[in-house]
C-alpha cells in the first residue's frame, strides 16, 4: 500500500503464486532476494526506488519484463540485482 518505504530480505522469497504487484510511489527500497523464484511476469519499479539488493529477481523464470520509470540504473542498485533473471529491462528514456 503507498506509505510503505521498503521491501525486506527475502519478502516474498519462493511465492510461485504471487504473479503481480503493485509497488507504491513511497517505496525506495528492494531488499536482496526479495522476489527469488517468486511467479511474478511483469513488473514496474517507480522512480523512488534508489536502492536495491543482489539477486533480487533470482530465479524469476516467469518474469518476462521489468519496466522502470528512472532513465538509468540508479547508483544504489547493486550491480547484481537481476542476476540470473532474463526478462527484459526498459528504462523510462526508453519509453
Amino acid at each position: 500500500p503507498n506509505g510503505v518505504t521498503s521491501i525486506g530480505n527475502g519478502a516474498f522469497n519462493g511465492c510461485r503464486q504471487l504473479e503481480y504487484i503493485s509497488l507504491p510511489n513511497s517505496l525506495t527500497s528492494i531488499g536482496q532476494g526479495a522476489f527469488t523464484s517468486s511467479g511474478l511476469n511483469t513488473l514496474f519499479i517507480p522512480a523512488s526506488v534508489t536502492t536495491m539488493g543482489s539477486t533480487v529477481f533470482n530465479n524469476c523464470s516467469n518474469l518476462t519484463e521489468i519496466r522502470c520509470a528512472a532513465k538509468s540504473k540508479p547508483s544504489g542498485w547493486d550491480s547484481n540485482w537481476k542476476k540470473d533473471c532474463s526478462a527484459v529491462i526498459t528504462w523510462a528514456k526508453e519509453f
